[in-house]
């Protein structure tokens, strides 16, 4: 079975610039899992008025999150390519963090603190999570297996 999560944070579109970067949360769901159950972990960023490129960062929970200096996990960043751009761009986080980066964000972790800045306006941001956890496809991959070896041995028992 495959684990789902999606949160978005709609807030009134907000003015974003270098001296006013916006800071927000993205709740997680409670399962705790490792980056090797996750099928997919994507992350988008709605924006309007665009003229600098905007840098999305995450902060480790294990530090102050009210330090803006431990933002410094970058998520992606969006290119200005035309100025005044508006769009929504989407980072798959499984590629772009490393294995360590990816696991003190996600596991056991209830918040993902999020700070984006440059000069544009905050229109939408979503998380897509996805995980088949893998002990789970073991457990029932090796209950089957001693199941078909059960039945072989009372087979042989039985002749």
């Amino acid at each position: 079975a495959s684990y789902i999560h999606e949160a978005c944070w709609d807030p009134p579109n907000v003015q974003v610039d270098d001296k006013h970067p916006h800071y927000f949360l993205m709740f997680l769901p409670s399962w705790d899992f490792g980056e090797d159950a996750y099928t997919e972990a994507t992350f988008e960023l709605t924006y309007l008025d665009q003229y600098i490129d905007i840098y999305i960062y995450a902060a480790d929970p294990a530090t102050e999150t009210n330090n803006a200096a431990n933002y410094n996990i970058l998520l992606g960043t969006v290119e200005t390519t035309t100025w005044g751009g508006s769009g929504t761009a989407q980072f798959d986080l499984l590629t772009a963090l490393d294995a360590a980066d990816f696991e003190a964000l996600f596991k056991d972790q209830a918040i993902l603190y999020l700070v984006a800045d440059c000069h544009y306006v905050f229109d939408e941001a979503c998380l897509h999570l996805e995980a088949v956890p893998i002990p789970a496809t073991f457990l029932l991959f090796g209950s089957g297996f001693l199941g078909l070896i059960g039945l072989r041995r009372r087979f042989r028992i039985s002749r």
